[in-house]
């Protein structure tokens, strides 16, 4: 059972840490019309690993678009007015250390977590753009059974998931 919860766990950190990069890169922007504020970020991350998913921006920034995974913990914004580069180093070492709640009956899995990203430069609008929002972070699925009825936590997609990502700071 303990090794169960093991590989089960694993899996749902491998996919909140891939959800986490999709949706954390667009952490906050600044745009021309304001000198900067409180922001909000709402995002719907995709399960690719790759960036897609989408992220919008309340609060002193007005702005929307798609997230696209960088090299190493960088990842940007492509958003209307610009781009924004952040650094997830702090919310995937969150990541890491969250603790699934795992129902093996059904093999459904829940996690959250929270952390820091720093956003390290932008372009267009955003060129100069300083700040860090603190994201929350969501992530569900239900996971396959294996043979014997034991929940399969080796697989890095579940059969279904749900991931949300909500965030707030300032910008300047």
């Amino acid at each position: 059972m303990r090794s169960q919860r093991i590989a089960v766990s694993a899996a749902v950190l491998a996919l909140a840490v891939t959800v986490g990069g999709l949706a954390l890169t667009a952490s906050s922007a600044v745009g021309q019309e304001q000198s900067g504020g409180q922001v909000q970020l709402w995002a719907t991350p995709t399960l690719r690993g790759s960036g897609g998913g989408t992220i919008l921006f309340t609060g002193a920034i007005g702005d929307y678009g798609v997230t696209k995974r960088l090299s190493g913990t960088q990842s940007e914004a492509i958003l209307r007015k610009g781009t924004i580069k952040v650094d997830l180093a702090q919310i995937r070492a969150a990541s890491n250390a969250a603790k699934p709640t795992v129902n093996p009956a059904n093999c459904s899995v829940t996690l959250t977590f929270s952390g820091p990203v720093q956003i390290l430069s932008g372009t267009g609008a955003y060129a100069g753009i300083t700040g860090s929002l603190t994201l929350n972070e969501s992530v569900a699925g239900v996971l396959p059974k294996t043979k014997s009825g034991s929940c399969n936590g080796n697989v890095v997609v579940p059969l279904g998931a749900f991931a949300s990502i909500t965030g707030s700071g300032t910008v300047g």
